[in-house]
């Protein structure tokens, strides 16, 4: 008996010196990250519940990599290995939520987001977005879903077969950032603008002539949806005229208050 309560309290104590250096890990959902963190490295699986917030200071958060065999193909006798992130099963609500010098982060193929969790802050006294805050993740993912709700710009990646990096036997694959989809920019010259506007419109009109819905993309799909419809033409006409007529730049939260 004394000998479990030995190994107890040394479990606790080591994870007590653990928290006192400012380095938190996701194991201990109630405990938040030290507020004078500039970065933050995310290895334990998940990220807690407001487990960042108000890290004013916080610029850059990483996930190691590692290479991950996903698969081994009986006809070609081979073994496939992706180049993948370490796991990161959730980003819990307004987990960094008030880190206003975060503006961008990169989110595992396989990862859950939570309400708020990224982008948000209402250190202004009311709820605000980053209207450039950049996801970077795969496509058909949460991440991408949360960028497409949200309003976020979406930074996809894709996979690609990567031959003789480590051997030249099985499958080896890697992915590698393509095209940045920014939320009301449907044809994709870096602004948003009335000739969005009017492609959607008109992307809307063919659809609908052709018994089709068109693609829900982060630039397409503005109301988050699931669908790129005269919903998405009106609200992309709106937040133009919107930040035309405005001083202050209009968000997409403004534009769906």
């Amino acid at each position: 008996m004394k000998k479990i309560i030995g190994i107890v309290m040394a479990v606790i104590m080591s994870t007590a010196m653990i928290f006192d250096t400012g380095v938190v890990y996701a194991f201990n959902p109630l405990a938040g990250a030290d507020k004078t963190i500039t970065s933050a490295n995310l290895t334990d699986g998940i990220v807690a519940k407001e487990q960042y917030k108000d890290c004013l200071k916080l610029k850059t958060v990483s996930i190691p990599l590692e290479w991950r065999s996903t698969c081994y193909d009986q006809i070609r006798e081979l073994y496939e290995y992706r180049y993948c992130f370490k796991k990161l099963g959730h980003i819990w609500d307004r987990a960094f939520y008030n880190c206003p010098n975060l503006k961008s982060i990169t989110v595992p193929e396989e990862t859950i987001i939570g309400d708020q969790a990224l982008g948000y802050s209402d250190i202004s006294g009311s709820l605000t977005q980053d209207q450039d805050f950049l996801i970077v993740g795969f496509y058909n993912s949460d991440a991408e879903r949360y960028a497409r709700e949200n309003n976020f710009k979406f930074q996809a990646y894709e996979w690609y077969t990567a031959r003789g990096l480590i051997g030249e036997e099985d499958v080896w694959k890697a992915f590698t950032p393509t095209r940045i989809f920014t939320p009301g920019d449907v044809n994709f010259d870096g602004v948003v603008t009335i000739e969005d506007a009017q492609g959607a419109l008109a992307d809307y009109v063919t659809n609908l002539s052709k018994g089709l819905s068109g693609e829900p993309t982060v630039a397409s799909d503005v109301s988050g949806d699931n669908c790129y419809d005269i919903e998405d033409a009106q609200l992309i006409l709106r937040y133009y005229t919107m930040n035309l007529a405005s001083e202050a730049a209009v968000t997409w939260l403004d534009v769906k208050r």
